[in-house]
Protein backbone atom coordinates (compact mmCIF):
# COMPACT_ATOMS: atom_id res chain seq x y z
CA UNK A 1 0.00 0.00 0.00
CA UNK A 2 2.98 2.51 0.89
CA UNK A 3 4.13 2.25 -2.31
CA UNK A 4 0.94 4.16 -3.67
CA UNK A 5 1.31 7.03 -1.09
CA UNK A 6 5.33 7.93 -2.10
CA UNK A 7 5.37 11.90 -3.01
CA UNK A 8 5.03 12.36 -6.79
CA UNK A 9 8.43 12.63 -8.24
CA UNK A 10 8.06 15.58 -11.16
CA UNK A 11 11.20 13.91 -13.04
CA UNK A 12 8.77 10.36 -13.40
CA UNK A 13 5.55 12.13 -15.09
CA UNK A 14 4.61 10.79 -18.37
CA UNK A 15 2.18 12.02 -20.44
CA UNK A 16 0.17 10.30 -23.20
CA UNK A 17 2.42 8.94 -26.19
CA UNK A 18 6.03 9.17 -24.38
CA UNK A 19 8.08 6.38 -24.41
CA UNK A 20 10.42 6.71 -21.51
CA UNK A 21 13.58 4.61 -20.94
CA UNK A 22 15.07 3.78 -17.13
CA UNK A 23 16.25 0.85 -15.23
CA UNK A 24 15.53 -0.98 -11.81
CA UNK A 25 18.35 -0.97 -9.46
CA UNK A 26 19.85 -0.73 -6.12
CA UNK A 27 18.79 2.89 -5.98
CA UNK A 28 15.52 2.00 -6.21
CA UNK A 29 12.98 1.24 -3.62
CA UNK A 30 11.88 -2.04 -2.93
CA UNK A 31 8.72 -4.50 -1.86
CA UNK A 32 7.84 -6.54 0.79
CA UNK A 33 9.18 -9.61 -2.01
CA UNK A 34 12.27 -7.14 -2.28
CA UNK A 35 11.95 -6.99 -5.81
CA UNK A 36 13.12 -3.06 -7.02
CA UNK A 37 10.49 -1.33 -8.16
CA UNK A 38 10.04 2.04 -9.56
CA UNK A 39 6.70 4.51 -10.20
CA UNK A 40 6.00 6.80 -12.89
CA UNK A 41 3.30 8.88 -12.90
CA UNK A 42 0.02 10.33 -14.88
CA UNK A 43 -2.66 12.94 -14.86
CA UNK A 44 -5.68 11.40 -16.36
CA UNK A 45 -9.01 12.49 -17.13
CA UNK A 46 -12.10 11.21 -16.74
CA UNK A 47 -12.94 8.41 -18.78
CA UNK A 48 -9.83 8.58 -20.66
CA UNK A 49 -8.23 5.13 -22.10
CA UNK A 50 -4.69 4.39 -22.20
CA UNK A 51 -2.55 1.63 -22.81
CA UNK A 52 0.89 1.09 -20.88
CA UNK A 53 3.74 -1.27 -21.67
CA UNK A 54 6.68 -2.34 -19.48
CA UNK A 55 9.39 -4.34 -21.88
CA UNK A 56 12.78 -4.96 -20.65
CA UNK A 57 15.45 -7.20 -22.61
CA UNK A 58 16.25 -7.87 -18.70
CA UNK A 59 13.87 -9.41 -16.77
CA UNK A 60 9.94 -10.19 -16.98
CA UNK A 61 8.05 -7.22 -16.66
CA UNK A 62 5.34 -6.99 -14.09
CA UNK A 63 3.18 -3.30 -14.18
CA UNK A 64 0.25 -2.40 -12.21
CA UNK A 65 -1.51 1.05 -11.78
CA UNK A 66 -2.86 2.36 -8.63
CA UNK A 67 -4.60 5.81 -7.82
CA UNK A 68 -1.80 8.40 -6.19
CA UNK A 69 -2.45 7.85 -2.59
CA UNK A 70 -5.13 4.91 -3.18
CA UNK A 71 -4.98 1.25 -3.70
CA UNK A 72 -4.20 -1.12 -6.91
CA UNK A 73 -6.73 -0.71 -9.86
CA UNK A 74 -4.94 -3.27 -12.40
CA UNK A 75 -1.41 -5.34 -13.02
CA UNK A 76 -0.51 -7.77 -15.60
CA UNK A 77 2.84 -9.80 -15.90
CA UNK A 78 2.29 -11.25 -19.28
CA UNK A 79 -0.12 -9.40 -21.77
CA UNK A 80 2.90 -7.93 -23.91
CA UNK A 81 4.82 -9.84 -26.40
CA UNK A 82 7.43 -11.86 -24.53
CA UNK A 83 8.28 -11.01 -21.56
CA UNK A 84 6.34 -7.84 -21.53
CA UNK A 85 3.44 -6.24 -19.53
CA UNK A 86 0.36 -4.36 -20.70
CA UNK A 87 -2.73 -2.83 -19.86
CA UNK A 88 -5.73 -1.00 -20.97
CA UNK A 89 -7.51 1.09 -18.95
CA UNK A 90 -10.14 3.58 -19.04
CA UNK A 91 -9.91 5.67 -15.91
CA UNK A 92 -13.55 6.47 -14.34
CA UNK A 93 -12.12 9.33 -12.60
CA UNK A 94 -9.57 12.14 -13.00
CA UNK A 95 -6.60 12.24 -10.99
CA UNK A 96 -3.39 11.34 -10.89
CA UNK A 97 -2.28 7.63 -11.52
CA UNK A 98 0.72 5.53 -10.36
CA UNK A 99 2.28 3.30 -13.08
CA UNK A 100 4.37 0.80 -11.13
CA UNK A 101 7.39 -0.81 -12.93
CA UNK A 102 8.60 -4.04 -11.33
CA UNK A 103 10.67 -7.76 -11.94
Amino acid sequence: QEQWALPVDRARVITVGETRASALDASDRKLDDGSFFENWYFEATAGQRVTVTLHSSVFDAYLAIGQHRGEQIASDDDTGEGTDARISITFERAGTYVFRANS
